[in-house]
Order: C-alpha cells, then sequence, then structure tokens
C-alpha cells in the first residue's frame, strides 16, 4: 500500500487498565500526537497552543500560591469567613435599630446595594425610597461596613472558586467545573469575544 494513499490515523480510547507509564499509553499518546501534527505539522495550530498553554501548567504555582495563603490563628478562609459572619450580624442589628428610629417600616421587603462612591443606596422601588435615600446619605458608616462586607466575601468566593478548580485540574478524572459552563465565546467579526454569562 503506498504510505501517501493510506487513510489518516483515527485517534484510540484510553483503555480504563492503562496507566501513565504503561505501553498502551505511550502508543495512544504518539498516535494522537502524530494525528495533531499531520493537521499542523509547523506546530503553531490550535493543539500546539493547547498543549504549551494549559491549566495544568501553571496548577502547581496556583497550588503553591494558595498554600501560602495560611496564617498563625487559621487558614484566610477561616479568618474571612468569621470576618464576614461577624460584619453582616453587626450590619444587620445596626440598620434594624436605625431604620425603626427612623420610622422606617421593615414589613416591605428591600435591597441595598452600593451605588456611585461606593455609597449605600436603595435597589429598585420602595414605598419608603425617598427617606431611606435620606437616611443612606446621613450615615456613611453603614456604606463603610458595607464595603468590607462585599470586599472580603468576593475574596472569600474567588479562592474558594480557585481551590475548586485546581482540584478539578489535579483529578484523574475528566471533570468538568460548574464555571466552565458560564464561559461563552459571542462571535461577532471584530468585536467577537469571550467572557463569563452571568449566573
Amino acid at each position: 500500500m503506498n504510505i501517501s494513499s493510506a487513510p489518516p490515523m483515527q485517534p484510540q480510547a484510553l483503555p480504563p487498565y492503562a496507566a501513565e507509564n504503561s505501553l498502551e499509553y505511550c502508543a495512544i499518546n504518539i498516535a494522537e500526537e502524530t494525528i495533531a501534527e499531520q493537521a499542523d505539522p509547523l506546530g503553531e495550530g490550535l493543539f500546539a497552543v493547547t498543549r504549551s498553554a494549559c491549566f495544568s501548567g501553571v496548577a502547581a504555582s496556583l497550588r503553591k500560591a494558595m498554600d501560602g495563603f495560611s496564617h498563625p490563628e487559621g487558614k484566610v478562609t477561616c479568618l474571612l469567613s468569621d470576618n464576614i459572619a461577624r460584619l453582616q450580624d453587626q450590619f444587620i442589628e445596626t440598620l434594624y435599630t436605625r431604620f425603626t428610629e427612623a420610622g422606617i417600616g421593615l414589613e416591605n421587603k428591600m435591597t441595598l446595594r452600593l451605588g456611585q462612591n461606593a455609597t449605600l443606596c436603595l435597589a429598585g422601588e420602595h414605598p419608603e425610597e425617598q427617606a431611606i435615600a435620606t437616611l443612606l446619605e446621613k450615615m456613611p458608616d453603614l456604606s463603610r461596613a458595607f464595603n468590607e462586607i462585599a470586599a472580603q466575601s468576593a475574596a472569600l468566593r474567588n479562592i474558594q472558586n480557585l481551590q475548586s478548580l485546581l482540584a478539578v485540574a489535579e483529578s484523574d478524572e475528566d471533570n468538568v467545573h460548574p464555571l466552565y459552563a458560564t464561559y461563552q465565546i459571542s462571535l461577532k467579526g471584530d468585536m467577537s469575544h469571550f467572557y463569563f454569562a452571568a449566573l
């Protein structure tokens, strides 16, 4: 048979018994790399970039950095969780006390968030919207406390997300992290872009 007319090699599934150092594993790895080289002879295509810029290549460095998030009194995640719980409890107690003293009813649901200049403000409509806005303007300590809660909550969430991402990357199984499902690409000519969709 003429080699040039031979059908292209097809990738093989890795048998469950094929350990990384086994002949089966090596043979399949070589076959997959040969197929990729046939499609990308210069080693400059997607396969080459994916191999050279893979997450596992930086996972060890990230894990080392994460292990450095230690503290004589406990892990940073524990300290953040404790801070957040204390701040939230005191914030709600203070907020309810001041709203009650100002005669603002608490029977209607309200949502507060940080607005311009990191100032606490009302999100959405409320029967006593003006009274709430006036009260919040007079009490900047509520905004400062909410900023602290938001900052430390964001830090804790990002650390936990990174920990779970590393767990998936270091796993021997082909797991998919839930965050991956929120990553999308929008195709529109020069304005095409990748982004995380809102949950």
